[in-house]
């Protein structure tokens, strides 16, 4: 699937069991409920900003001092989503709230983005340069200059 088909499906499910960052994020904008079993920072950061880390977000070795994973967690994981699918409402307040504090974070971005290009790309240089803008800074510059 290319990126636009997949952000499609993932937006219409109707509840998300992962593990993947990306999936978890894509889904947002359609607060799909989802649950989270975790082994990336980055799935357990994003958790806890949305405030569902500690219902939500399944880590296979809390607690656990050997490699092996929690013999409970499939029991855990499937109470969670019996709960969301017979009350999606429990996470709709944190997604859309969440999406919208991470898009409002994006756009933030972007525009530093934009600044710190607009001052590197005006600065003089002297790399041996012709002066010149890069392919690259010429894409970025472009880009910059879409919409989010």
């Amino acid at each position: 699937h290319d990126a636009s088909r997949m952000t499609t499906l993932l937006r219409s499910l109707a509840l998300l069991a992962t593990s993947r960052f990306h999936a978890a994020v894509l889904s947002l904008a359609a607060s799909v409920p989802q649950v989270a079993i975790g082994h990336d920072l980055r799935l357990r950061t994003l958790y806890e900003d949305l405030g569902l880390a500690e219902e939500w977000f399944l880590d296979p070795r809390a607690g656990r001092t050997e490699a092996f994973l929690d013999p409970e967690l499939f029991e855990r994981l499937e109470s969670r989503i019996e709960r969301l699918f017979s009350c999606p409402e429990l996470q709709t307040f944190a997604l859309t709230r969440g999406f919208e504090e991470h898009l409002c974070r994006a756009r933030r971005n972007r525009a530093l983005l934009a600044e710190f290009l607009g001052h590197t790309l005006a600065a003089p240089r002297d790399c041996g340069s012709d002066g010149g803008l890069s392919r690259l800074e010429e894409e970025l510059a472009s880009a910059l200059q879409m919409e989010v």
